[in-house]
């Protein structure tokens, strides 16, 4: 036995098929009520959309701005910069002019207790001599015979010796007084007599210096160390030089003390 809900919620659902049927059949007949239904669901307003195409700009820089902006969201890497962004422009700045260093000259080599002096044994007029490796200077001097003789002898005696060098010690020294050298004849020579003994050529023995080597006039021929000397056929001798205003710069051996 049915019961009557049921049956009026059957009849309900049956009811309500054939009315969606029989609007599918009208809608489809009539395209007028097709728009009449539209409007009645969504309105009269009839939205428009709108494209706008642009004129791509096809040229190298656009692309390469458009990958640069593409790559900086997904990287933290610096781009290099693009052609038209390098500065052509001459670094003015790293041009430099290249200075000439200057040619070093050798100076004259002062004791710090450098002084003028005055030797009275040196008055020239003395005798020359080489003996167990010394330079000695020595005068002839008279020797009176006694009361009961009238007889007088001459000896020598010697006055001051100087080593008796060849070659250089290896070393260098300061010039401690203006006296630098002597004559053959036991004159003093002083480290500013250039001009007395500049018409001497490097042939010419000037003297001998107070470290017991030799010194000879001006040379442009041979070239001097920094004391103003050079080894010639295995011998070390000074040499004036146009280029310096002293005779020597400094020793190369041991000088003496006058």
């Amino acid at each position: 036995m049915i019961r009557t809900r049921n049956f009026f919620l059957f009849i309900l659902l049956l009811a309500f098929l054939l009315a969606g049927i029989v609007l599918t059949l009208w809608f489809s007949a009539d395209g007028s009520s097709t728009t009449s239904y539209r409007e009645m669901l969504f309105g009269t307003e009839t939205a428009t959309m709108t494209a706008e195409i642009g004129t791509p700009t096809d040229d190298k820089q656009s692309r390469l701005e458009a990958l640069r902006k593409k790559l900086s969201t997904f990287t933290d890497v610096a781009l290099a910069p693009t052609p038209e962004e390098v500065n052509t422009e001459p670094d003015v700045t790293a041009t430099t002019s290249e200075e000439t260093e200057p040619e070093t000259v050798a100076t004259v080599q002062l004791c710090a207790n450098y002084r003028a002096v005055n030797v009275p044994q040196l008055t020239g007029g003395l005798l020359y001599s080489e003996s167990a490796g010394q330079r000695t200077f020595s005068k002839m001097e008279t020797v009176m015979g006694d009361a009961s003789s009238t007889i007088t002898t001459t000896s020598p005696t010697i006055v001051f010796t100087l080593p008796l060098r060849s070659g250089d010690l290896g070393v260098t020294d300061c010039i401690a007084s203006d006296i630098v050298a002597v004559s053959p004849t036991g004159m003093p020579i002083r480290n500013s007599d250039v001009a007395a003994y500049s018409g001497s050529g490097e042939s010419t023995l000037i003297g001998y210096t107070i470290d017991g080597l030799t010194l000879f006039g001006k040379t442009s021929s041979i070239d001097t160390d920094e004391c103003g000397g050079a080894t010639v056929g295995g011998v070390y001798r000074y040499y004036l030089s146009p280029e310096r205003d002293m005779l020597l710069n400094c020793f190369v051996a041991i000088p003496v003390a006058l």
